[in-house]
C-alpha cells in the first residue's frame, strides 16, 4: 500500500543556512558517513535530475554556493542528509497511509489548528535558498519548519485539538477513513515539541 511519512530534526535555521556557501569540502565526508542514506538519495536525484548530476554535485553546489534554480529538487532532496549531521533527528515517524497528504492543508482550519495549517501550506522551505528569494521550488518533498518563536502557540493548539471535528469535517476522498493518522500526528508532533530547544523542521516525504 502507498504511504507517505514526516521525519523531523531539531536545528536552528540559522545553523541550516550556514551550509550554504560555507567552502567546507569536509562537509561531504561527513555526509557519506551515512552511507546508505546518501547511496538512496543519490539514486533519487539521479532518476530525476538525471544520470550525470548526483548527490555529491547537488552538495558542492550549496557549500560553494554555486546555486541552479533548476536543481532545486536535487537541493531539496540533500536536506535530509544534512539534517542528520547538522541536526538532532527524532526517532519517530510520522507513517501516512495513502496519497495526497500534502494537499490537506485547508482542513486544518475547519479543524481549528490554523497554526498547524500554515506551516502545512506556508511555512516551508526554500533551502538552499532564503524564503525571500522567492526562488520557484519543486513541489517534492516538502520542508517545513516549526520556528521556536511560535512554538508555545502551536503546543496549546494542538493540546486544544477537539478530536470530534474529524467527524465533522471528514478528510477529502483520498484520505477517506484515515481521521486516527491525523491523530497520531499531533501527538507525535507534541512530543516533538516537548524534546526541542531548537526550531523543528518536518519533512514529508514518500508516495505523492
Amino acid at each position: 500500500m502507498a504511504e507517505q511519512f514526516i521525519k523531523a530534526y531539531n536545528v536552528s535555521e540559522e545553523n541550516l543556512y550556514k551550509v550554504v556557501g560555507c567552502n567546507d569540502e569536509s562537509f561531504i565526508k561527513k555526509m557519506k558517513e551515512n552511507e546508505d542514506l546518501a547511496e538512496e538519495i543519490d539514486e533519487l536525484i539521479r532518476d530525476v535530475g538525471g544520470r550525470d548530476f548526483g548527490f555529491d554535485d547537488a552538495i558542492k553546489d550549496i557549500i560553494n554556493s554555486k546555486l541552479n534554480a533548476e536543481r532545486s529538487y536535487e537541493y531539496i532532496r540533500t536536506l535530509e542528509v544534512i539534517l542528520e549531521v547538522i541536526g538532532d533527528p527524532h526517532e519517530e515517524e510520522v507513517i501516512l497511509a495513502g496519497r495526497g497528504w500534502q494537499d490537506i492543508g485547508q482542513m486544518f482550519s475547519k479543524w481549528n489548528l490554523p497554526i498547524l495549517g500554515n506551516i502545512w501550506e506556508i511555512d516551508q522551505l526554500s533551502f538552499p535558498w532564503k524564503s525571500e528569494e522567492k526562488i520557484s521550488l519543486t513541489d517534492w518533498p516538502i520542508a517545513m519548519i516549526l520556528r521556536k518563536k511560535n512554538m508555545n502557540q502551536l503546543k496549546q493548539e494542538l493540546k486544544n485539538f477537539d478530536s470530534t471535528l474529524l467527524k465533522k469535517y471528514p478528510l477529502p476522498e483520498r484520505q477517506n477513513g484515515l481521521e486516527e493518522e491525523i491523530e497520531l500526528m499531533i501527538e507525535t508532533i507534541l512530543q516533538w515539541l516537548s524534546r526541542t530547544d531548537k526550531d523543528l523542521i518536518l519533512i514529508l516525504d514518500g508516495q505523492q
